[in-house]
């Protein structure tokens, strides 16, 4: 009888360590399958402060301009807000353009640093 008992107990164990054997590797296949369109859409976290001189990539290039540079940063009218806009300013092409530091913040349009 003890050893029947024992025999049921491991079963059971090895029944548990088997279903969790399948969840953790049902959850990491998930978690790859879905990791990177998840970090494409994250949003980016952004300190307005730390705008100034920092590099930028645009993920659709035009006209060959891929990475940027913020050259300016636009202070607002009111004090409400700490930044209203940035100017930009294609590397390659020393080309420049104003917009607001928000959209920045858009992963599926810019990422930060240059790659």
């Amino acid at each position: 009888m003890i050893l029947e008992k024992s025999l049921v107990d491991l079963s059971g164990f090895g029944f548990i360590v088997i279903e969790t054997i399948r969840l953790l590797l049902f959850s990491s296949i998930f978690l790859f399958a879905v990791w990177p369109f998840h970090s494409k859409l994250d949003a980016v976290n952004l300190n307005p402060q730390k705008l100034l001189l920092s590099k930028w990539t645009a993920l659709e290039p035009r006209e060959k301009e891929k990475h940027f540079l913020v050259t300016k940063v636009i202070d607002p009218e009111q004090p409400k807000h700490l930044i209203e806009s940035v100017v930009m300013e294609a590397v390659l092409t020393r080309r420049s353009f104003t917009m607001r530091w928000e959209d920045l913040t858009d992963a599926t349009k810019w990422m930060q640093g240059w790659q």
